[in-house]
């Protein structure tokens, strides 16, 4: 995921910003028209499922827009992951 500065890179961006600020989500989604950004987190999940990927960040993402995960239990989660290899 490229982030651009394009019309649609902004209504996800919009988005963001209100999903963090406590609107839930499929009420934000449902208020923007031709967002990218949930419908490519809910296939990377789904595609990194298949082939056994763990890819926390982008499965955080999917929870907190199609799953109802609350955005700062999710954030947290991702952050307090040991990166090493």
């Amino acid at each position: 995921l490229i982030p651009r500065q394009v019309t649609s890179t902004r209504r996800n961006r919009h988005l963001g910003r209100e999903v963090g600020a406590g609107l839930p989500a499929a009420r934000a989604m449902a208020q923007h028209t031709a967002l990218e950004g949930p419908v490519t987190a809910r296939e990377a999940r789904i595609l990194a499922e298949r082939l056994g990927l763990k890819l926390p960040l982008i499965q955080a993402v999917d929870e907190v827009l199609w799953r109802n995960a609350p955005p700062a239990e999710a954030l947290e989660r991702v952050l307090a992951l040991d990166l090493a290899i």
